[in-house]
């Protein structure tokens, strides 16, 4: 089987991977890994160099392995030194901008590694806005504010869209609108509920990066 590792940013991206993205890679014969970024036990976005050491490393160990990244864009900054950066930042087009920063690190990477840089625009969390029926069917009226749920849903068309300051960043989004709300558990049940092929049909940043993991 074909090998790929998905060097992740935190638990809820690492869930995502072991539950959903694991089951699916399996029908087109791929083996998946994921693993937190070096940063810390718990992970995290870190300095590009560590994130490079890291593919490195991972090569090294094995120099079939595909490697690929997931990362929200929310909390990247200059100080992380990502390739591309400076570059990045004269461009409004937030889709146009995450394909500098791609290609940026694509471009750093060593020719003979198999690299697949992914990152999510704005959080990983905007994925679970991409059909309102899952928040009806896993929460009620006293769980959830289902009401402001579903504006959000209604509002983006594109739930990549959905980001204006940090208050309103889709994990605070829901973190204010569902009681016990828990950032890694609510978030597959409600990924299972939706569905990978709906999430791809609403994402089309995550749709395409999914694609090219099939396609190794």
């Amino acid at each position: 089987m074909k090998k790929i590792t998905i060097i992740c940013e935190g638990y809820s991206e690492l869930a995502f991977c072991k539950d959903i993205l694991e089951p699916h890679l399996r029908n087109f014969q791929i083996q998946l890994y994921y693993e937190l970024t070096d940063h810390s036990k718990d992970g995290g976005i870190t300095k590009w160099l560590n994130i490079k050491n890291q593919i490195i490393k991972i090569y090294e160990e094995d120099n079939d392995m595909v490697i690929s990244t997931f990362f929200d864009f929310y909390g990247m900054n200059k100080s992380l030194k990502f390739p591309k950066w400076a570059e990045s930042v004269e461009v409004d087009n937030k889709p146009n901008k995450m394909e500098i920063l791609e290609i940026g690190m694509f471009e750093d990477i060593d020719d003979a590694i198999k690299f697949i840089p992914y990152i999510q625009l704005h959080e990983y969390e905007a994925l679970v806005f991409s059909d309102y029926n899952a928040f009806e069917t896993l929460y009620d009226a006293q769980d959830a504010n289902l009401v402001a749920l579903k504006k959000i849903c209604d509002n983006h068309i594109n739930p990549e869209d959905i980001n204006d300051i940090k208050i309103t960043a889709p994990s605070n989004r829901l973190k204010n609108n569902i009681r016990r709300y828990n950032k890694i558990s609510s978030g597959i049940e409600l990924i299972t509920i939706i569905g990978l092929e709906t999430i791809r049909s609403k994402c089309p940043r995550f749709h395409n990066w999914i694609k090219n993991l099939e396609k190794i």
